[in-house]
């Protein structure tokens, strides 16, 4: 009984610890349409994993996957940043406005 006892001991500890060190991944950070027009409005969606904290330009968004609506008035770069304990991850997208 002791034996099974420190073996249920050290499975729950290795499998906290295997859990703290999981690096967050962007799995995708895109727009749609990828190439607008000045004036139209664009939706920008992503996909992470393993965050406990993702931010769109610093303002706090879902941390699994979302999208946001805005409007392209010029060419705009964009931030996303997914955070964890024990990792942080930043990717950039740059939007260019074509003219009509």
């Amino acid at each position: 009984m002791k034996h099974v006892l420190v073996f249920l001991v050290l499975a729950l500890f290795s499998s906290i610890i295997i859990g703290c060190g999981t690096a967050v991944e962007i799995v995708k950070f895109d727009t749609h349409p990828e190439a607008p027009f000045k004036g139209d409005s664009v939706t920008l969606f992503w996909i992470v994993k393993n965050a406990t904290e993702v931010t769109l330009d610093d303002i706090p968004v879902a941390k699994d996957s979302g999208g946001v609506r805005v409007l392209l008035n010029d060419t705009k770069k964009f931030s996303l940043t997914a955070k964890n304990s024990s990792s942080e991850r930043t990717n950039n997208l740059t939007i260019v406005a074509r003219v009509k």
